[in-house]
């Protein structure tokens, strides 16, 4: 079985800073209590500042003149509401493979680890297997990690090589076997994935990060899911065999010589040494946990 289906969910905010480190921000849910209190609170101390001018009381008329005040308040935050609406429906569509077409390059990618996901049978939740629920956040990293433009250009590109494998059956969807098979698709992945290997030379930091985005975005469990489903939360040992099935085909691009020179000329000579390193750190993480 492919990975065709998942669970929609929401988004977690976060921002690169320019060191390439990581900073998570709060849930939309967390997100919309916060500014809520913080519209109350700021609506509060206005009163009460103007209050205190005034002798300790308002009029009808004070509190009517604050009113172009608070509508530019109101404008700022509108702002911000948006943008956090705008993630949490962008990660609920990129979760669902009903729109799988408009996002090729995800459902290659997540083909690597379909075999972690608890519900094939091979590895248990308690044993570091996968929920489905772990699909929006992660979209939502390696956005980060590679780059929402740059996502977008490998989506585009994946795309061109999937109309290349219509499905036979004349359903007008594509013979996704035959796509994951292919060297150009399978390059194109590779592409993606060695960008995000930059990251990954402080294993400790990342597995806490990625771990934070991930359970900030969990998609709700179905009617039917099992309490264990319910309560599960990634952890460092299902970081530990996503990111080994991800970054362990890589290794022979390192270890051929000519892979290598063409790794160096393509995405610059320290290319080489990040997969090498984000590897390694990876079993080795795996191997603590």
């Amino acid at each position: 079985m492919d990975a065709e289906e998942q669970n929609n969910g929401e988004p977690v905010s976060e921002n690169n800073d320019e060191n390439g480190s990581f900073k998570v921000g709060p849930s939309p849910e967390e997100q919309s209590r916060i500014l809520a209190e913080t519209v109350i609170a700021s609506l509060i101390d206005r009163l009460m500042a103007e209050a205190r001018k005034r002798g300790g009381s308002l009029t009808t008329q004070d509190i009517e003149g604050l009113s172009s005040e608070m509508a530019k308040k109101a404008e700022a935050l509108q702002a911000v509401f948006q943008n956090s609406f705008e993630e949490y429906v962008q990660s609920r569509e990129r979760a669902s493979w009903a729109k799988v077409r408009k996002f090729p390059f995800d459902r290659v990618m997540v083909q690597k680890f379909v075999p972690l996901f608890a519900d094939q049978g091979n590895r248990t939740l308690a044993e570091g297997g996968l929920s489905r629920r772990v699909l929006p956040g992660f979209f939502l990293a390696v956005n980060k990690m590679i780059g929402n433009e740059q996502v977008d250009d490998l989506q585009n590109r994946m795309q061109i090589i999937v109309d290349r494998h219509p499905a036979p059956d004349g359903s007008g969807d594509a013979d996704w076997y035959d796509v994951y098979e292919d060297q150009d698709a399978i390059d194109l992945l590779n592409e993606g994935l060695i960008k995000m290997t930059a990251y990954f030379g402080e294993i400790e930091r990342r597995s806490r990060w990625f771990c934070n985005v991930v359970n900030t975005a969990l998609a709700p469990p179905r009617d039917d899911a099992t309490t264990e489903e319910k309560e599960w939360q990634m952890s460092n040992t299902a970081f530990a065999y996503m990111f080994d099935s991800l970054f362990s085909p890589l290794m022979p691009l390192v270890d051929n010589p000519e892979s290598r020179i063409h790794l160096n000329d393509t995405f610059g000579a320290e290319t080489a040494g990040n997969i090498k390193l984000a590897i390694n750190e990876v079993a080795m993480f795996k191997a603590r946990h």
